[in-house]
């Protein structure tokens, strides 16, 4: 029988409570991480519809709009389901 310790010790054990901290902590770095790359990815995507508008490319300029407007429903509906949800300090 071999012997060590296992995730469910760990779990439940004296670092229990660490082993939670430590994921809460990369879920949210990685929150962080996805968030910070839509945001650049939407100002990319801002520059590109204010150049087709200045070059008046009409399709071009409605497909970064239609991208802009369904980037902002995600937006909303990511912190509607955040709304009302206590954040630990």
């Amino acid at each position: 029988m071999k012997k060590g310790i296992s995730a469910n010790s760990i779990a439940v054990g004296p670092f229990g409570k660490s082993a939670r901290v430590l994921e809460d902590f990369a879920s949210d770095l990685y929150i962080s991480y996805l968030f910070d790359d839509s945001l650049k990815r939407q100002k990319e995507l801002e520059e590109q519809y204010e150049s087709a508008l200045l070059e008046n490319d009409k399709e071009l300029a409605q497909l970064r709009k239609s991208e802009l407007d369904l980037m902002d429903g995600v937006y909303r509906l990511s912190f509607s389901m955040f709304r009302g949800v206590e954040i630990e300090s």
